[in-house]
């Protein structure tokens, strides 16, 4: 049997509740999800350093769903946008 790897997925926390609605547990379980409420918990989410421990299974359901208070630490990012842009 062939294992697939999915990685985190980042959703919006306004759709936290859809997900729960729409989509069935047994899609769900095995996933990891992390729900951000703007655009910075977006990009901190997703740029996590290479050695970032992965997050751990949910045993209850399977899936993981956090907020980015539970996130693990991640890089900080600094845009630099001339202002001629």
């Amino acid at each position: 049997m062939i294992q697939t790897v999915i990685p985190p997925i980042i959703l919006p926390e306004r759709n936290r509740k859809d997900l729960m609605e729409d989509i069935p547990e047994a899609l769900r379980q095995g996933m990891d999800f992390i729900f951000a409420r703007d655009v910075h918990e977006v990009i901190d989410a997703a740029l996590q350093p290479l050695d970032a421990p992965t997050p751990a299974k949910s045993a209850k359901n399977g899936a993981h769903l956090k907020t980015m208070e539970s996130a693990p630490p991640s890089v900080d990012v600094t845009a630099i946008v001339p202002s001629n842009a």
